[in-house]
């Protein structure tokens, strides 16, 4: 499983995974709870 950076800038969560150099800003979160935390990017 990928290790993956979150942060929050201006209201929007972004999410960063290093070994991809990959970068994408979180459009939907789907679960928001301590138990389960998800969302969809486009």
């Amino acid at each position: 499983m990928a290790k993956v950076m979150l942060r929050e800038e201006k209201g929007e969560i972004c999410f960063y995974i290093a070994k991809k150099d990959m970068e994408e800003t979180i459009t939907k979160i789907e679960f928001d709870s301590e138990e389960k935390w998800g969302g969809e990017v486009e």
